[in-house]
């Protein structure tokens, strides 16, 4: 008997081997990147909350309202001439909370 050379069967193996990795591998970068993309605009929106949308400034001592999740700064939304709605989409009764998450802690 001869000798079988293998060098093509041993190439062929391994691009089979590389193509069944990246077919496995590519839904996963995918869902990995949704996830990334996802967050990464949450984050960029997130962003402008932090100002309350009566003074402009930084919140101090933020409340949002219960129905709706407006937030404000508690001092704006007590001294505003609306006190029993909403200024912003006017929903009614306006009762507030404190504000929970990103909104307690101002960004640097």
């Amino acid at each position: 008997m001869g000798n079988v050379n293998l060098d093509n069967q041993n190439r062929e193996l391994l691009w089979h081997t590389f193509r069944d990795l990246i077919v496995l591998a590519w839904p996963i970068y995918r869902l990995a990147e949704n996830r990334w993309l996802k967050w990464s605009q949450k984050t960029a929106t997130s962003e402008s909350v932090d100002v309350c949308p009566i003074c402009g400034e930084v919140f101090v001592a933020p409340v949002e309202v219960e129905l709706c999740g407006h937030a404000f700064c508690y001092w704006c939304i007590a001294a505003g001439p609306s006190r029993n709605s909403c200024p912003i989409c006017a929903s009614t009764p306006c009762t507030l909370r404190p504000a929970r998450g990103n909104r307690i802690f101002p960004r640097e």
